[in-house]
């Protein structure tokens, strides 16, 4: 299937779960901010989240200072 992740288009196996498109890339899923279709996905249901065709997928990497 074709997803879109952080603006660019790639191909994901069906059935992928957001916890393992986070794991292929190895991101830690702990400082990443997720979105699905511009929704915030809360980090308790990445591995709940079944990406479909077409899906939007934005993983952003949480800064924190001042």
């Amino acid at each position: 299937m074709r997803i879109t992740v952080d603006g660019l288009p790639e191909e994901a196996a069906e059935g992928l779960t957001l916890a393992h498109l986070i794991e292929q890339r190895q991101e830690d899923a702990l400082e990443l901010i997720a979105e699905v279709n511009y929704r915030y996905i809360h980090r308790g249901d990445y591995s709940s989240t079944v990406l479909k065709e077409g899906d939007r997928v934005e993983l952003i990497l949480a800064a924190f200072g001042g």
